[in-house]
């Protein structure tokens, strides 16, 4: 059932985690030794995930905690777990956009703050640079 003031309210939650998100720009990951981009793939995986919308309750959830994204990329003591795996990859070869299987590397960054267990996703496809891809509250 529409909400209105439930969307009034997810779409101000929206715009604020936005701004906040590209204030970022890029951080320095010491544990990765290289910047981490925060690009509009990011945060367009927040709100959708195999082309479908996320619902709107794991969106505020996602949305609320863009602010500690940083902090936990940039943390030395950052405990992260790695994983590649090959996937199909949407690229552009001369202005026409094709899709290929390519190398996937996917870093998972771990943090408990204010009593959160939160994990950052950090990607990289193929040779191109790291990039936010998700950020979540686990589960206890």
């Amino acid at each position: 059932m529409y909400d209105p003031a439930f969307q009034f309210e997810r779409e101000k939650i929206e715009n604020e985690a936005r701004e906040t998100y590209n204030k970022i720009g890029h951080v320095w990951s010491p544990v990765l030794n290289g910047h981490i981009s925060f690009k509009s793939a990011g945060f367009r995986h927040l709100m959708w995930k195999g082309g479908k919308r996320r619902p709107y309750t794991q969106q505020i959830k996602r949305l609320s905690l863009i602010a500690y994204a940083a902090k936990i990329v940039s943390d030395p003591k950052a405990r992260v777990i790695e994983r590649e795996e090959m996937r199909d990859s949407l690229i552009k070869r001369a202005g026409v956009k094709i899709i290929i299987k390519a190398p996937v590397r996917f870093w998972a960054f771990h943090a408990n703050i204010e009593r959160k267990n939160i994990r950052v996703i950090v990607r990289q496809v193929s040779n191109g640079s790291k990039h936010f891809f998700s950020i979540f509250e686990e589960e206890k």
